[in-house]
């Protein structure tokens, strides 16, 4: 991973905070200025890269697991992630478009 998850201590624990934007960077490189920009004005933004962070658990959690329903998981996951994905490339590409437009 080229980002670092956010450290935070509590008492004498610490907790890892998994961000969903670090997932979307990753993912999405080329981007990263553009992700930034958005997820820190859009809330709606916010919320789909967190999606898409807990879709990617889940689908990594159901490729690991040999349960007889698994392979449905696996698919309505990989089926989810998907449309994760466009809805991120909708929301960079209408966000470039007003940029650049300003």
């Amino acid at each position: 991973m080229c980002f670092e998850d956010l450290v935070s201590l509590t008492g004498a624990e610490m907790v890892v905070i998994r961000s969903g934007i670090f997932q979307v960077m990753d993912d999405f490189p080329d981007r990263s200025n553009d992700i930034r920009r958005l997820f820190k004005q859009s809330q709606a933004f916010h919320s789909l890269c967190e999606d898409y962070r807990q879709c990617n658990e889940a689908l990594r959690y159901w490729n690991q697991i040999s349960h007889k329903d698994a392979p449905a998981r696996r698919q309505e996951y990989e089926v989810l992630q998907q449309q994760l994905v466009e809805e991120i490339r909708y929301f960079l590409n209408t966000s470039y478009i007003n940029e650049k437009g300003k």
